[in-house]
């Protein structure tokens, strides 16, 4: 249940609201919009994490989201939560961030 709060946690209030920002190598389009050869795309993860059409009630705190029938954890329950980022450029301390944050949780939990 842990590892799903840290997930929740980071999906409705994520560490870095706008992740960096890229250049368009190439014309391309993204649904209706077209994206120009050059441009600069920044991906707005807080509206990305905060679609209704993607997540049930997303303004509320539901680690349950994160969780399979079983209670175990699911790394990803959509293609929407991408906290560190995603493909080839995902954040390479993702693994150490998780780990600390639950060690972290987990020994303040411990105190409590």
């Amino acid at each position: 249940y842990l590892e799903a709060t840290i997930s929740e946690v980071l999906r409705i209030r994520p560490v870095s609201p706008l992740l960096i920002p890229h250049v368009s190598l190439a014309d391309t389009s993204i649904g209706e919009y077209s994206i120009p050869k050059g441009a600069r795309v920044i991906i707005n993860l807080w509206a990305v994490h905060h679609d209704e059409k993607e997540w049930d009630k997303p303004e509320e705190f539901n680690p349950g989201r994160f969780l399979d029938e079983r209670g175990q954890h699911i790394h990803s329950p959509s293609p929407s939560y991408l906290p560190f980022g995603a493909g080839i450029r995902v954040c390479l301390g993702e693994v150490l961030a998780k780990m600390e944050l639950f060690l972290f949780l987990a020994w303040v939990l411990q105190r409590f």
